[in-house]
């Protein structure tokens, strides 16, 4: 039956490309940055392209959402029962065997074998590893250098999420620029929005015993996100506003138990509050009720939560460094990672509402972050597989009329 719809989708769709799309990193229970670029960009991708056939390649069945495909989507679930070389050897042979014209790898690994009948386009968020190598741990380095160094050698095309991010792509490789290409990110329109709903928030409140004021971080709890310094910051903005409390949402990443043990040495844990992993849906009325998000990371290759933030109306304190400017515009307040003092102070003049600071970026909050936009970025990011299609004759012709 399957096989009998994929020959009739085929003809259907013969005049049009065939792209295989890595969703192994999108079909992640848990999901952070590079699993939530995946998943969204295939959702985006389903709603505004029905000409193309997408082939969606899986280690385990879709789930949720994902699961929901169009019929010009198609699901590849290639069972694997060895730790290693999914990507090189299973991916690679059905990716051909599919005769699809385009593998699009949103993170991670690409298929490297040489004998392979299809275009590569990888996504490169960022080579904070190059930059920063001091955040990783050597096996994660190791893994994301070579990830890096076979990406701008054997894709075809490269896509990254920010200009600053597309630059040090290019002092780290030689790259061409033109091989390049930025798509910003967006948000899930559905989940990242201004909520009135004082019963929701209360039961949020209960599961979570949230304190009625709060300053807010999401992120992966690691020395790359600047935590240490973030709650220096706060601890000192804490003498003066004592009702506050600092929530930390996230999964442990590299160096947790250093920063633990400096928090606890340090004696700052009073009034800190680490939810954890929390789920997108609980996020966004989390983000609502906080009264400053601060995201005033070392590095970041985008940075969502910036934009989420911004659509749920919480002004946002962030860095001055990578690509957050970038991001973020004049729509937030900014400071060095490694100056406590001035976070600090930008935390008082936030919520002092100091010259009307605080309404200012709340209302360029919202502008800003209309900017972004899944829809956008899944249409650049087509526009960038469409340019490694099959010519028909007469552009073939044509292009070479013009040489």
């Amino acid at each position: 039956m399957a096989g009998d719809n994929l020959k009739k989708s085929e003809k259907k769709y013969k005049t049009n490309m065939k792209i295989a799309i890595d969703a192994s990193r999108a079909n992640l229970e848990k999901k952070t940055g590079v699993e939530w670029y995946s998943h969204n960009l295939i959702q985006a991708l389903k709603n505004i392209d029905k000409e193309n056939q997408y082939f969606l390649y899986s280690q385990n069945e879709l789930k949720n959402d994902l699961s929901n495909l169009p019929d010009n989507f198609y699901t590849r679930v290639l069972a694997w029962n060895r730790k290693k070389f999914w990507t090189q050897l299973k991916l690679w042979w059905h990716v051909n065997y599919d005769k699809n014209r385009v593998l699009f790898v949103p993170s991670g690994m690409i298929p490297v074998i040489p004998f392979r009948t299809f275009k590569l386009v990888t996504t490169i968020h960022d080579v904070c590893f190059l930059d920063h190598p001091e955040y990783y741990s050597k096996k994660d380095l190791i893994m994301q250098k070579i990830a890096f160094r076979l990406g701008v050698f054997f894709a075809n095309k490269i896509i990254t999420v920010s200009e600053f991010s597309k630059q040090q792509i290019i002092k780290y490789s030689n790259c061409r620029p033109g091989k390049i290409f930025v798509t910003h990110l967006g948000y899930d329109k559905n989940i990242y929005k201004k909520i009135n709903n004082n019963d929701f928030f209360d039961r949020i409140k209960k599961k979570y015993s949230l304190p009625d004021k709060f300053i807010l971080f999401i992120g992966r709890i690691e020395e790359k996100k600047n935590i240490l310094n973030q709650v220096k910051a706060f601890v000192k903005f804490n003498q003066k506003y004592l009702d506050y409390k600092f929530v930390l949402i996230g999964k442990p990443g590299y160096g947790y138990d250093s920063i633990k043990t400096e928090i606890f040495e340090q004696n700052l844990q009073k009034n800190l509050i680490e939810l954890g992993y929390v789920n997108k849906d609980e996020i966004a009325p989390i983000i609502n009720m906080a009264s400053v998000f601060l995201f005033v990371s070392n590095y970041e290759g985008f940075g969502i939560p910036i934009v989420e933030a911004m659509k749920c109306g919480t002004p946002v304190i962030t860095s001055n460094m990578t690509s957050m400017p970038e991001v973020a515009g004049d729509a937030a307040l900014y400071s060095e990672p490694n100056n406590i003092l001035k976070i600090s102070e930008n935390l008082c003049n936030v919520i002092e509402n100091k010259d009307g600071i605080r309404d200012e970026l709340i209302l360029k909050g919202f502008e800003r972050a209309s900017l972004f936009d899944w829809e956008k970025c899944a249409r650049e990011t087509l526009f960038v597989l469409k340019q490694l299609r099959k010519k028909t004759l007469r552009e073939w012709i044509a292009e070479k009329t013009k040489r």
